[in-house]
């Protein structure tokens, strides 16, 4: 079964009301959201409210961070369990790439707590570096293009090994489980 909204806008009430009514024909466990976090916050909070048991999962669209700050204003016991799949490791992850990333935040922004979103930004940009290096010194667009494509198993110490090519652009294809807990931190779970 599958539920929608006016993408941009928290009118959710079509589909709560579908969920609900539906729940009882079909026997709905679960639901698995691709929203902006304000409305996974308050769908899950309004389906909550009348089916206690249903579980709910996220993409990383979502927002995590934004997602969890937002259970925590309405109540973090509404948030406990929701799962959120990641593109990167958990943010405190002891993998050498996740340890470097929070060093370098750590010394350069101290005012900053890590993130998911940041580090993804950070291991996108160790991974335009490397297709930097490998360009040459005589950089072009198309240099840089051809060298980002001829990337083979290139270790940023995340886990998978990095794999890029003209028909390949995702780079890796792990997905990591993380489940928000009442207090509104999300922790590592293991999808497999």
């Amino acid at each position: 079964m599958r539920v929608g909204y006016e993408r941009n806008r928290l009118n959710i009430d079509s589909a709560v009301n579908q969920i609900l009514d539906e729940n009882d024909t079909y026997d709905i466990r679960a639901v698995v959201m691709v929203p902006t976090y304000q409305v996974a916050a308050q769908f899950v909070k309004r389906v909550r409210a009348e089916e206690p048991g249903m579980k709910y999962g996220a993409v990383s669209f979502v927002g995590s961070e934004a997602l969890a700050e937002e259970f925590r204003q309405i109540g973090g016991e509404i948030g406990d369990g929701v799962i959120v799949t990641q593109v990167v490791p958990h943010f405190m992850s002891n993998a050498t790439g996740v340890i470097r990333y929070r060093d370098l935040l750590a010394k350069y922004y101290p005012e900053y707590e890590p993130g998911f979103l940041s580090l993804e930004g950070f291991i996108a940009a160790e991974f335009l570096v490397e297709g930097l290096k490998s360009a040459g010194r005589e950089l072009t667009t198309e240099s840089l293009i051809d060298a980002l494509h001829a990337t083979r198993d290139l270790d940023l110490g995340i886990g998978p090994i990095i794999q890029f090519s003209p028909s390949n652009h995702q780079a890796s294809r792990k997905v990591w489980g993380t489940k928000l807990t009442e207090s509104g931190r999300f922790v590592y779970i293991d999808l497999e």
